[in-house]
């Protein structure tokens, strides 16, 4: 063995936990895929397996990538506050979807708004492309469930994200193209959207 396998070799460390929580992961995966079989993962049993995948039972995200730089309005299918997992920071999450004035009509794509002192901008601009806001500029909604069914516009970044490309608002929100805040009637909060991530 060459020195530099000898020296890569002594930096594997084996992790029990790490080792424990991949066999979880993979029995997950089996028990969403169906069994792969013994000889799974190369040779002639991948043609097998594949050919009696059913994708149909396979839940779509209903996520989509929007083209990079362009205006998008949506409306606000969902909203929730949570935490930042490794930062603890609060933030709100926001699921929207692509109005009918698109091709993308009825796609979605989440946004997520930290709310501390140097990115409470972004919030900000929520609150005033909703119209929630008092004369001062202040929130007046009740919780986050007050931005559900507003139209809201926005420029659309598209970045990588769990190895694909996910698009989100880019900067601030803005006010519809007709100027002003606009709360869709009757609009149906409780479809299937995407859960939070």
């Amino acid at each position: 063995m060459s020195k530099k396998a000898d020296a890569q070799e002594e930096t594997v460390v084996e992790d029990p936990a790490a080792a424990a929580e991949i066999d979880d992961y993979i029995s997950e995966l089996d028990q969403q895929l169906g069994s792969l079989g013994e000889g799974a993962g190369g040779g002639d049993d991948d043609a097998e397996f594949l050919a009696n995948l059913d994708l149909a039972s396979i839940k779509d995200t209903g996520f989509v990538t929007l083209v990079n730089g362009q205006y998008y309005e949506f409306i606000i299918k969902k909203a929730k506050g949570d935490k930042a997992k490794t930062t603890g920071n609060r933030t709100c999450k926001l699921v929207l979807e692509v109005t009918e004035d698109y091709p993308e009509a009825g796609g979605v794509i989440m946004d997520t708004l930290t709310l501390t002192p140097p990115a409470m901008w972004r919030f900000k601009s929520l609150v005033k492309a909703t119209g929630l806001h008092d004369e001062a500029g202040n929130y007046i909604g009740q919780g986050y469930g007050s931005f559900v069914g507003c139209r809201i516009g926005g420029k659309v970044k598209n970045s990588p994200w769990d190895g694909e490309m996910r698009s989100k608002v880019d900067g601030g929100f803005i006010l519809p193209k007709g100027g002003q805040p606009e709360v869709a009637g009757d609009y149906d909060t409780q479809s299937s959207m995407p859960e939070f991530v």
